[in-house]
């Protein structure tokens, strides 16, 4: 890797974390909510979008690992450090 690099190893690092939080808190059900004009829609809505949501950001997470390769950077397993 090139010390040119460090910089935006960083910056996809921190993405990196957040879109992995994101994900483990959509799985678990938790903070996900949909708006539609400022209006709260109910727990079905919500449940029918769960899964899309937590495929969009599963193809993010992909997206910014092969990023990190591509950098010459080992991407573990979340949780893994």
């Amino acid at each position: 890797m090139l010390l040119k690099d460090l910089w935006q190893v960083n910056i996809l690092e921190k993405r990196l974390v957040e879109k992995r939080e994101q994900l483990a808190l959509v799985a678990d059900g938790k903070a996900l909510a949909v708006a539609i004009q400022s209006t709260y829609q109910p727990e079905e809505m919500i449940e029918a979008v769960r899964p899309v949501v937590a495929t969009y950001l599963k193809a993010t997470i992909a997206e910014i690992e092969a990023q990190l390769r591509i950098l010459g950077v080992e991407v573990s397993a979340a949780g893994d450090g």
